[in-house]
């Protein structure tokens, strides 16, 4: 999508009324080169290049999830799982949640709200579940409020 910043933050000016800060700009700008990255096809740009993602973390009430939010609204191919459901769905084996993780493959953009992994479970379905993204190619954009080397220990 060409000038995706440029409309996710028009979005957050026009719709939420926000005047974006530093930090929402700069991750605009990287969620828009990322997901540019995934729908042009390079023939001399190597997979290992491509970056698979973004996490975006700060403290509460800075406005991760009003951008993520924004990005679901604007980018109409994209999905967005506050993670205590995801992790939800990945532990129900019914019908309707098999269906509901193959129309989230048939996605262009994942976006998971509120990652924190507190339990070897959530580890484990959260790991598949990145595996297969992988293979699929499909770009993720998490938001949670503390670094990634916090968030678990093992």
């Amino acid at each position: 999508m060409k000038k995706l910043s440029l409309k996710l933050l028009s979005y957050l000016e026009n719709q939420n009324h926000i005047n974006p800060n530093s930090c929402q700009i700069n991750a605009s700008l990287v969620i828009e080169n990322i997901i540019r990255g995934y729908s042009k096809f390079n023939l001399f740009k190597f997979s290992k290049d491509l970056k698979k993602g973004v996490y975006i973390y700060g403290s509460v009430g800075v406005g991760k999830s009003v951008l993520l939010k924004a990005l679901n609204t604007v980018y109409s191919s994209s999905e967005i799982l506050h993670f205590s459901d995801l992790i939800f769905h990945l532990q129900a084996r019914t019908k309707n949640n098999a269906t509901f993780l193959n129309k989230l493959k048939e996605k262009k953009l994942i976006l998971i709200d509120e990652f924190s992994i507190n339990n070897l479970t959530n580890f484990i379905l959260f790991q598949k579940f990145l595996e297969n993204i992988k293979k699929l190619k499909i770009p993720l954009i998490m938001s949670g409020n503390k670094k990634l080397m916090k968030i678990y220990y093992l």
